[in-house]
């Protein structure tokens, strides 16, 4: 399966930086793997492959989950970028 979500860039700026300062692995269900993140500047696409049918659902949302990290630092980078312009 392949998540795309889009950010606005105004908010959290480029993403890009802050997935390469984050070290910790998007955590899933048993038969699931990741098989990629891909940042970019304008969205994240997470992508996994499930091998129990039953764990789909599951595997969605633990996916969507995994960009919170990466939404978040991007945003406080932002913000403070902002802040110094000020």
């Amino acid at each position: 399966m392949t998540l795309r979500f889009a950010y606005s860039q105004e908010l959290y700026g480029d993403a890009r930086p802050a997935q390469l300062a984050l070290h910790a692995e998007v955590r899933l269900p048993p038969s699931a793997t990741v098989r990629g993140v891909r940042v970019s500047e304008k969205a994240i696409t997470m992508k996994g492959l499930v091998q129990l049918e039953k764990e789909i659902a599951q595997t969605t949302g633990m996916l969507s989950l995994g960009t919170y990290p990466i939404l978040n630092l991007a945003r406080r980078a932002a913000a403070g970028q902002r802040g110094n312009a000020k």
